[in-house]
């Protein structure tokens, strides 16, 4: 449970790393519009700044996020294989008579559901966290900001790459 926490976290932050690095870029957007070239000057080097170090905590926290679901749906599906298979080998011999319950049959069950498991919780869940906090940040900088083009900005940006993490099928 303390990998699901550790990426679930993970997940959320570098989630809203992306609703934070849609803010700073309108923030550099507004930068050409300052009369004195030496204010102009300071600002490129601290939104520079402020920008690499978020970028660099996205990328820190997305790794993070990354191998604890990974390492957690590795575990889940280790588990799952292991009670699978105890169950399997309590079997009478009987059950292995059916046509359904074949040395393939089972063992492609193995293989293949329990994967779809690992799938789920590994990729769906993280995504979902991570778009989800991305949604909600933006949302949060709009209100708090009154500023509705960082909500547009990470919106065109994300929307369709979040989405299709989600619900693959629906995109192409």
């Amino acid at each position: 449970m303390g990998l699901y926490t550790i990426g679930s976290a993970s997940a959320a932050i570098s989630g809203a790393c992306l609703s934070i690095q849609g803010f700073l870029m309108l923030n550099v957007l507004s930068i050409p519009n300052e009369p004195d070239p030496q204010t102009m000057r300071e600002l490129t080097t601290l939104w520079a700044l402020v920008y690499a170090a978020v970028g660099l905590m996205a990328h820190l926290f997305g790794s993070v996020e990354g191998a604890a679901f990974g390492a957690a749906a590795e575990h889940l599906t280790s588990r799952l294989r292991s009670t699978a298979l105890r169950a399997l080998l309590q079997q009478e011999i009987g059950y292995f008579d059916d046509g359904a319950h074949t040395v393939g049959a089972l063992t492609t069950f193995l293989s293949e559901k329990v994967t779809h498991v690992q799938a789920l919780l590994a990729e769906r869940l993280q995504a979902f966290i991570r778009f989800t906090f991305t949604v909600l940040t933006g949302i949060v900088f709009m209100f708090a900001f009154g500023d509705w083009r960082t909500v547009c900005e990470f919106a065109a940006r994300e929307n369709s790459r979040g989405h299709a993490a989600v619900n693959p099928r629906t995109c192409p």
